[in-house]
Parts: structure tokens; sequence; C-alpha cells
């Protein structure tokens, strides 16, 4: 899960973990020799889902008034190289 800035927001599920949902959210594209999932796409259902996250937590941080100091800390984060123990970079949520 990538966290929200804010400790209220709700985490953003990666593609891998909706994959692993197993509710149609995201789909295997490549396998590894044992036949394990290595790459992922979303579905149309996975984009409904992340999309409907994003807009709460938007919503939450609109309502909150924090906009300016949440957005500071997320530019803050990437330039910082932030990774969250993945292989890509860090991306608000």
């Amino acid at each position: 899960m990538i966290e929200h800035i804010h400790p209220d927001g709700e985490p953003t599920p990666t593609v891998r973990e909706l994959y692993e949902m197993k509710d149609g959210l995201a789909e295997a594209i490549a396998f590894d020799k044992d036949l394990k999932p290595t790459r992922f796409r979303l579905t149309d259902k996975g984009y409904a889902h992340l999309n409907a996250i994003m807009k709460r937590n938007a919503a939450a941080t609109l309502s909150r008034g924090t906009v300016s100091q949440e957005g500071g800390a997320s530019v803050v984060r990437s330039m910082e190289g932030e990774t969250n123990g993945k292989k890509s970079s860090w991306t608000p949520s």
C-alpha cells in the first residue's frame, strides 16, 4: 500500500495488490519461469477503484484545508527519492 500524506488518508493499493485481491481489478501480463506473475495491467474496474480512492483522498484534503501542506509534502518526498520499499518511485495518492 502507498500511504497517503495525511494520516487520515486512505492508502492506495499497488497494481500487484489489486491483482492479489482476485476481484478483476488487475490482470497478470508476464510470468517468470515458475509461472509466478511478474507484470500486471489495470483493468477498467481497477482504474475506477483507484480513481474512487484518489477522489476520496482529494475531497478529504480539500475539506481539511491542507492542500498546500500535503502537496508540498508530496513534492519533498518525490525529490528525496522516496521509494516506499518498491522499485518504482513513490507517487502521491
